[in-house]
């Protein structure tokens, strides 16, 4: 590990990745949760709320999007979450602790969010999805600056090293 000073910009992003571990967490709780229930009778109880009722005709979803899932498909996805969740949390502590594989894996999965969001947005337009494209990009524009420097400073001491050596060895 390079011996400096880190910088808050790493802290903030550790605590928005642990935020988003959260979110995380809480989805595949929830999607857990609704794979253990019956989707026919939840879905009659939900279309009996006004306020559901208000929200699926503005937003035109499909009523019947409950009925096409299955408890195993909700269960699948709330393994993903889960796992989605735990990447989240390892890149924040890693992050936290300035551990360069943790910045690598933030890129990574930086890359691939940023994929999703770009997705989201050839389908549908929305300021949201563009806001969160931006911020993912800064943060995976920062992390590679950070990961750059620090290669840059890890080399020049190896570089000044093996002169130091090759000049005691002659």
């Amino acid at each position: 590990m390079i011996n400096y000073r880190i910088p808050k910009a790493l802290k903030l992003i550790a605590v928005l990745k642990v935020i988003r571990g959260i979110g995380a967490l809480a989805l595949a709780a929830c999607l857990f949760w609704l794979s253990q229930q019956d989707l026919s009778v939840l879905g009659e109880n939900l279309f009996d709320n006004p306020y559901f009722k208000q929200v699926v005709e503005s937003t035109e979803i499909d009523p019947t999007w409950l009925s096409n899932l299955s408890k195993f498909n909700l269960f699948g996805l709330s393994v993903l979450a889960l796992l989605l969740s735990i990447v989240r949390f390892s890149e924040a502590v890693g992050i936290w602790y300035d551990q360069t594989w943790a910045e690598w894996l933030a890129v990574f999965t930086g890359f691939i969010t940023a994929g999703f969001f770009m997705w989201g947005l050839v389908g549908e337009f929305n300021w949201t999805t563009l806001f969160s494209l931006c911020v993912t990009i800064l943060i995976v524009a920062y992390l590679l600056r950070i990961l750059l420097k620090k290669r840059s400073i890890s080399l020049s001491k190896s570089n000044s090293a093996f002169r130091n050596q090759a000049r005691s060895s002659s």
